[in-house]
């Protein structure tokens, strides 16, 4: 799927484990959610490559079907309650997506 070079999105401020980052969504023309970027880690660190190579994963999903709510179901969480806390900031974001689309957004 080719997104247009100019597309709308929003950005959340979220504190992750003490770090203050942002979730950017980025959504297509019919204002589906088919990117999610994380920025704040220390640039050139080995956390930053992580929440990039996490990202483009969780975007190819998104454009390819799945949708934020399955990509937050999936995700790790803490516990095995539904509502529990995500266990990665990518599922964070992903539940940060699901609730911008309209779904769930639990934890």
């Amino acid at each position: 799927m080719r997104l247009p070079d100019r597309r709308q999105g929003i950005t959340q401020a979220v504190t992750w484990r003490g770090t203050p980052l942002t979730v950017q969504l980025g959504f297509d023309g019919a204002g589906a959610v088919r990117e999610i970027f994380i920025n704040g880690a220390k640039g050139g660190s080995d956390v930053e490559a992580l929440f990039d190579d996490a990202c483009i994963l969780a975007s190819i999903l998104l454009q390819y079907g799945v949708s934020p709510e399955e990509l937050a179901q999936h995700l790790g969480r803490e516990g095995t309650d539904p509502t529990s806390p995500a266990a990665s900031l990518i599922g964070q974001a992903a539940r940060i997506a699901a609730a911008a689309s309209g779904g769930s957004s639990d934890g």
